[in-house]
């Protein structure tokens, strides 16, 4: 098997695992700008990606995940 191969297998799901934990996120704003969208994906994936990171340190598997 390829490298190439092998890093689409290992991440396969990432995309589909990353919007199904922002889709549990309910972080809305009472005043809708046009900006606010692109703003609050962009906060729901930093609480997902701080929140991965925390429980990779906390069990001790602060290593790459994809190797």
């Amino acid at each position: 098997m390829n490298e190439a191969r092998r890093l689409y297998l290992s991440t396969y799901g990432a995309v589909d695992t990353l919007d199904d934990y922002m889709s549990k996120l309910n972080m809305k704003y009472t005043s809708w700008k046009y900006w606010h969208a692109a703003m609050l994906h962009y906060k729901k994936m930093v609480i997902v990606m701080a929140y991965d990171i925390y429980t990779r340190v906390a069990t001790g598997n602060s290593g790459d995940k994809y190797k």
